[in-house]
């Protein structure tokens, strides 16, 4: 790709940036929410037409201008945003898309399936065909993905941000199949926000910055470190993760179930206390019953069975932002207005009083370091990172008493990831002295992010058939957690209290 501009009305999200991948290669883009690099693969795959800039595959120009000219160049993407359809099973989006030689409106619903056992045994990657898309969680939707993608045996392939919500064991499978896909001959460009992985799996890096390239590097020559200077400036990752002091119970859950659409268990006799000052971190394999416990704990939905006592005020952070969390059609200050309405400062009676709504918002903007033309700007303009923003500084204002957040981090670089938990920290009280602990709130993290659950939670469980599971804090691995996440071993519950761990109840 050689000096490729694109403009979106006065904002330049790509200025003049060059881009060269070999075969047989895994090639990371990284860079700051905002920075260009999904922009640049949409060029490339054809779902956005530059301004200008020249495109060139094995040294011939191509004209690239819809996403079939790109097929035919053989690049494929997996995108940060599922681009399935709903209403449609698996198998369904499978096919569209992937006619293999049928014609007219008759789907290749037999090759199709003899493709997938193909890429089973080659990938270990599967999913159920009959099921609908919109009955997945974001982490089976994004294999979907993934799967349409093989599918279609292209040489380029475009994973944009893959990893964001996969278990540990998941991300390890995906890390395996791309050094599978580049031994057998194909180009893998990965864009990711988890530096750790950068390192680990490329063999090239090229680093975006404000819609242009700062930095072309490989592993060897850098570090985590160097890689978040050059990003935004400055080196992230200081340790925030102090403990102090709990105070009374914020949230509590005495033997729930909670049942799915066709009467199945999700939940079963699930026992869970939450205090202020604390937070407790659940992890587990998607599917395990984590949507069922995030909505009865933000209140979304009464369980079927048990009791449940909440706070008023609660904030709620869903892992699907497009789909339960943001209007895309809406700008950034009627989607802050969407968790303001019981708010008296930015009410009159029954009218919302803008003009407050609005500098609120542009506030919102400076500090939650959103990128945007404007607070009118839609948020399905926005890159998804800068979504995210939107959503966080929306709930976490809200959260006061109790924050529910699953998968926060997603989509998030370096800096915005280290400015939540930042946040986070303010929430539980441990920035700054308090007197007492009755403005402190409680914090459930529910994250298949293992590093910021070992990192931040008092509290551990694994969420498994949905079931809770206790784990030992002091004695919490990565390997240990993900055994539990995929086998159910038992575990004992423990907390911690100032440097030390005892068994609780």
């Amino acid at each position: 790709m050689e000096r490729v501009s694109k403009n979106f009305g006065r904002k330049t999200a790509l200025n003049n940036v060059g881009f060269t991948s070999f075969p047989g290669e895994i090639h990371s883009l990284i860079g700051e929410n905002g920075a260009g690099k999904t922009t640049l693969m949409k060029v490339l795959s054809g779902l956005v037409v530059p301004d200008r800039g020249n495109i060139r595959f094995k040294g011939k120009e191509a004209s690239i201008l819809t996403p079939s000219d790109a097929r035919k160049e053989g690049v494929g993407m997996v995108h940060q945003e599922s681009l399935l359809i709903p209403a449609h099973t698996v198998l369904e989006n499978l096919c569209l898309g992937n006619r293999f030689g049928s014609k007219g409106n008759v789907l290749p619903y037999r090759k199709v399936r003899i493709k997938l056992e193909e890429l089973r045994d080659k990938t270990g990657l599967w999913m159920k065909e009959d099921k609908l898309i919109e009955d997945l969680s974001i982490g089976e939707r994004q294999k979907v993905g993934i799967l349409k993608l093989l599918l279609r045996d292209p040489e380029i392939l475009i994973f944009d941000e893959p990893t964001s919500i996969l278990a540990p064991q998941e991300v390890a499978d995906l890390m395996s199949l791309f050094r599978r896909l580049s031994r057998d001959g194909k180009t893998v460009i990965f864009i990711t926000h988890k530096l750790n992985e950068v390192i680990e799996i490329s063999d090239r890096i090229t680093v975006l910055k404000q819609g242009q390239v700062v930095c072309r590097t490989i592993p060897e020559e850098t570090d985590v470190k160097k890689l978040s200077k050059v990003m935004i400036g400055e080196e992230v990752g200081a340790n925030l993760a102090n403990s102090g002091p709990v105070g009374a119970t914020v949230a509590k859950l005495t033997s729930v179930k909670a049942l799915g659409v066709l009467g199945e268990k999700k939940l079963m006799d699930v026992n869970l206390v939450v205090r202020r000052g604390e937070m407790v971190g659940i992890a587990g394999v998607e599917g395990n019953g984590q949507k069922e416990l995030a909505e009865i704990l933000s209140g979304l939905r009464r369980p079927d069975g048990g009791t449940v006592q909440l706070p008023r005020e609660i904030g709620f952070i869903p892992d699907d932002r497009g789909g339960e969390a943001l209007i895309g059609s809406f700008g950034i200050s009627e989607n802050v207005a969407l968790g303001l309405v019981k708010d008296a400062r930015f009410r009159w009676g029954p009218a919302m009083l803008w003009g407050k709504i609005e500098h609120y918002v542009r506030e919102l903007i400076t500090r939650y370091g959103i990128i945007a033309t404007n607070h009118q700007q839609k948020v399905a303009e926005l890159s998804g990172g800068n979504q995210q923003k939107v959503v966080l500084a929306r709930e976490l204002k809200r959260s006061q008493d109790l924050l529910i957040a699953r998968n926060p981090t997603q989509g998030l670089d370096v800096k915005a990831t280290s400015f939540f938990y930042k946040q986070m920290m303010q929430l539980l009280g441990r920035d700054f002295q308090r007197d007492g602990t009755e403005q402190q709130a409680g914090i459930v993290l529910i994250s298949s992010d293992l590093e910021e659950i070992l990192m931040f939670a008092d509290e551990i469980y694994v969420l498994y058939n949905g079931g809770l599971l206790g784990v030992n804090k002091c004695k919490a691995s990565k390997e240990f957690i993900g055994r539990l996440m995929l086998a159910g071993e038992s575990g004992r519950v423990m907390s911690v209290k100032g440097d030390g761990c005892h068994e609780g109840p």
